[in-house]
């Protein structure tokens, strides 16, 4: 099994309405003229661990500012995975009597990530002085998933997997249960461990360092114990300056053929690039050392067909096209012999959440992509409340029946047939938590009526920091509708509340 990050990048922005600062640092000292003008404190802290992810962020300064100079372009918040940074939308304000910057983010923010406040632009307010790239780090609350309970129709547990966590909350490993054991009683010491399982490594930073996956139970043939057979190691490499993941590495047993022993070697890797900004444009799968034999050499390989990803994004990290070529018969990226396969578009409002994207299965008659005539294979948007909460998601496929152009055979018109809906229903906090899949339109033949069939349903439950308390999923009954009496529960999974 290779576990390998962004085959595909999709970032899905939720609410834009304002978050109430509940802030209780204390005020910063009023000018202070005879030392430069500097950051005195924030909230969440500089570093901070296990931040709610509802709260703004202050920021407090020892002098009054150009209030001017206060704004969306010169105070930015981001948030940060391995691979790189992508923007956060938010309003930006100054209140002079406290010397404090917030900045309110349009959505809750996401759980177990790093998140990043840059000052860069903010001018004192006589212009003399200039807050340049100024830095405020923290991660929000870690939230991950700590048990995942399946249900038969009846109601009966028919599995469980529990996740292990490490001492910040991080799920270290994975273990699945497909019987009661001998008891016959459900999530007890002797319900029998399944295979196969996972286990994860992290650094101080909470960065993913390690994956391994067994795949095979040894020769006791009892899975979860030492000589079970590990299948599939990957290390997770960052540069020590940025933070950014550089490789991938995807290891193979070695001279001894055992994987997971010192002489395992290199097989292949995925590399990352970045622009200025720190924003990841694209990704590249290596299967060959090249001429040299060495890894991690400018003659790296990839193989022939073999697809990497050249994107292209806005000032916040948002990527507005996606760009997926294959190597060539030379195997080297961005050269001439590099095939694209497929182009996908992303468009923004002007409060930067995507609202259209687009696919394109051809280059159209002209044979060159990335020109007028690409032939779209379909598209999804995005319906927006009031509040700019994200309520409901339209797909359109070329290929459905009806197709999903129309019958005027232009897309994008008023009369696209959509193949797929989906809402979202949101709680007081903006978080979402009634999740509703429909194929069939029901009756009346068209989307968003009383009579639409309901194909999934979901919900997810929040305690008052907005972590995730469970997140249940259903079955429809044996009346083949969702929200009725005979429903029943196909999963439930539970989550940490401690990080």
């Amino acid at each position: 099994m290779i576990r390998l990050r962004h085959a595909c990048i999709a970032v899905l922005f939720a609410a834009c309405s304002p978050v109430s600062d509940s802030s209780n640092v204390p005020d910063a000292a009023v000018d202070a003229p005879n030392t430069p003008l500097m950051i005195v404190s924030s909230a969440p802290n500089n570093n901070a661990k296990s931040a709610s992810i509802l709260n703004p962020v202050s920021v407090f300064v020892n002098k009054k500012l150009d209030p001017a100079t206060v704004n969306a372009t010169t105070v930015k918040l981001r948030y940060g995975y391995a691979e790189g940074w992508y923007g956060l939308y938010g309003t930006v304000s100054y209140d002079e009597a406290s010397l404090k910057i917030s900045f309110v983010p349009g959505q809750p923010l996401y759980t177990g990530v790093f998140f990043e406040v840059v000052l860069d632009g903010v001018k004192s307010a006589d212009g003399s002085e200039t807050l340049s790239n100024q830095r405020i780090r923290f991660s929000s609350i870690v939230n991950y998933q700590k048990r995942q309970t399946s249900f038969q129709a009846t109601g009966k547990v028919s599995s469980w997997y529990e996740y292990m966590l490490d001492m910040n909350g991080r799920q270290t490993a994975s273990m699945g249960h497909q019987s009661a054991g001998l008891d016959g009683i459900w999530f007890t010491m002797d319900d029998p461990k399944g295979c196969c399982k996972y286990t994860q490594a992290y650094d101080a930073e909470g960065r993913n360092t390690e994956y391994r996956y067994y795949g095979n139970m040894g020769p006791d043939g009892q899975p979860w114990t030492a000589d079970d057979v590990l299948t599939s190691f990957q290390k997770y490499n960052y540069d020590a300056t940025s933070g950014q993941m550089t490789t991938i590495d995807v290891f193979g047993g070695g001279p001894d053929g055992v994987l997971g022993t010192a002489d395992d070697v290199i097989t292949a890797y995925q590399s990352y690039s970045y622009d200025s900004n720190g924003y990841v444009t694209g990704y590249f799968y290596f299967t060959s050392a090249g001429p040299d034999g060495a890894w991690h050499t400018a003659d790296d390989r990839g193989q022939p067909n073999q697809q990497w990803g050249d994107w292209i994004v806005d000032s916040y990290g948002n990527v507005t096209k996606y760009i997926y070529r294959t190597f060539g018969a030379d195997g080297l990226p961005k050269t001439a012999d590099d095939v694209i396969n497929s182009v996908s578009e992303q468009m923004y409002d002007q409060y930067g959440y995507q609202t259209r994207s687009i696919y394109y299965n051809t280059a159209g008659a002209d044979g060159m992509w990335n020109t007028a005539d690409d032939v779209v294979g379909g598209y999804s948007k995005t319906d927006f409340d009031a509040d700019h909460l994200p309520i409901r998601y339209w797909n359109y496929n070329a290929t459905s029946v009806p197709p999903g152009i129309g019958p005027d055979n232009m897309w994008f018109t008023a009369d696209d047939v959509p193949s797929y809906l989906s809402t979202n229903s949101f709680n007081e906090l903006k978080l979402s938590t009634e999740q509703m899949g429909y194929q069939d339109k029901g009756p009346d033949g068209v989307f968003n009526t009383a009579d639409d069939v309901a194909s999934y349903r979901s919900t997810s439950e929040y305690e008052s920091n907005g972590a995730r308390v469970n997140y249940t999923g259903y079955n429809p009954g044996p009346d083949g509708k969702y929200k009725t009496a005979d429903d029943t529960i196909s999963y439930k999974s539970e989550y940490d509340l401690e990080h």
